[in-house]
């Protein structure tokens, strides 16, 4: 995390007779987690050939991050480093080096060329440091992370905020350093500009909030793309290509499923724009007609959610939805797609059911305004009242949301009997 304190290895640290002090703190994780750490004094770090610095290092078990990479882990460069040096790393020669802090220049002859060669480098905000990018034509604010292997990863406000909602995704993991596991969702957004580069068809995924505040974080899938320079205390970014134009990063192996399930997607929509407007007959053709390209758990999930939202072909859209999250090993964002259908069949036990195991696997704002709606019918005011603040929290456009699928929270008369 840039540029967040160096950490080296406790047990190294122990291997090499460096003091450990007792954990002091915490270090918080972009998968939400945290870490105890503790503080080694008075270590000499030598960058071989271009300087050297000595700190107060943070110190942790990095045991998981090791396992997850293959190979022993010592050592997390942080700021200690990173704002004494600028940084130049070269994805095209797999190497990076050290400069000192504000003497880089890219001299006109030098074979890696600005994008382009007359453009600003990219400025960074605050302390963190962040930039601001387009996406999708929306503005939003994104924290530099060289540890998050993502083009960018958006917390859960900012995925609503961004009209994300409504796009196809695919279900997905990450862990953090700790081993911590969450539940993530990953689509496609037509362009990412930052700076002077535009990229198109950029993945973006959804997962818990980090601990950078802002809309989320620009990781290493988008700078993997170019050679780049990082200047922290000059407060600049500089994206180079090698003559390269800045073509696009290539989609992953599993994105065309995503463009297949947003045909989906749209034509449930128009499906369900007809059957609101009075032309049932087509509308249910439709909707037929798109039950068998819904093989996949993108594609069975999108369309049960879409027949779901609108309240058409329910008993279809359950059935999808249970297809899809058998398919996908329980994913908790198709189970809260379950849980809708359910909601809106009426089939309120098992909805709860749904939306519990939900909650207990990702805490998504949709989750709780859902459960919330079924404690109200329920007649469960309390319950559905600290459900419904929960799911505001975490989005605050969830109740308008919802009541554009013709759900509202209902509040409750003595006996349970719904207003």
């Amino acid at each position: 995390m840039v540029p967040s304190a160096t950490v080296i290895d406790a047990g190294f640290a122990n291997a090499a007779g460096l003091h450990v002090g007792l954990p002091v703190d915490q270090m918080r994780l972009a998968t939400g987690g945290a870490t105890k750490t503790g503080r080694v004094a008075n270590v000499h770090i030598v960058l071989t050939g271009q300087g050297s610095i000595e700190a107060t290092l943070a110190s942790a078990d990095l045991t998981y991050l090791s396992k997850v990479t293959g190979r022993p882990i010592s050592l997390v460069l942080g700021k200690e480093v990173l704002l004494s040096f600028a940084l130049v790393v070269l994805p095209s020669k797999k190497t990076f080096e050290f400069w000192p802090s504000s003497t880089l220049t890219l001299p006109p002859e030098a074979p890696r060329l600005m994008i382009p060669p007359t453009a600003a480098p990219v400025i960074l905000d605050n302390g963190i440091p962040q930039v601001r990018v387009s996406l999708g034509g929306k503005p939003a604010l994104l924290a530099v992370d060289l540890g998050d292997s993502h083009v960018v990863s958006l917390d859960q406000s900012a995925w609503h905020r961004l009209g994300l909602d409504g796009f196809a995704t695919i279900g997905g993991t990450a862990a953090g350093a700790d081993g911590r596991v969450v539940p993530t969702r990953t689509t496609i957004v037509g362009t990412l500009t930052v700076g002077p580069v535009t990229g198109y068809n950029a993945t973006v995924t959804g997962g818990p909030d980090g601990p950078n505040g802002g809309d989320g974080r620009l990781g290493m899938g988008f700078f993997a793309h170019y050679d780049f320079a990082i200047d922290l205390p000059a407060r600049r970014i500089w994206l180079l290509t090698n003559g390269d134009t800045g073509r696009p990063p290539e989609l992953p192996k599993d994105m065309p499923a995503i463009e297949s399930a947003r045909e989906i997607v749209a034509d449930a929509r128009r499906a369900s724009q007809l059957y609101r407007s009075g032309h049932r007959q087509e509308a249910e053709k439709l909707f037929a007609a798109l039950r068998p390209m819904a093989r996949s758990e993108i594609g069975a999930n999108s369309l049960c959610f879409s027949e779901a939202t609108a309240g058409v072909a329910l008993d279809s859209a359950v059935q999808l939805c249970r297809d899809a999250v058998a398919q996908s090993n329980r994913n908790p964002n198709i189970v809260d797609s379950l849980g809708m259908a359910l909601l809106q069949s009426g089939k309120l036990d098992e909805a709860l059911a749904a939306y519990n195991e939900a909650i207990d696997k990702a805490h998504l704002a949709e989750s709780y305004m859902g459960r919330a709606i079924i404690h109200a019918r329920k007649g469960e005011d309390a319950l559905a009242q600290a459900d419904l603040a929960e799911a505001k929290q975490r989005n605050p456009g969830i109740e308008a949301e919802f009541a554009g699928y013709g759900l509202k929270l209902e509040t409750a008369r003595p006996g349970g009997a719904a207003q």
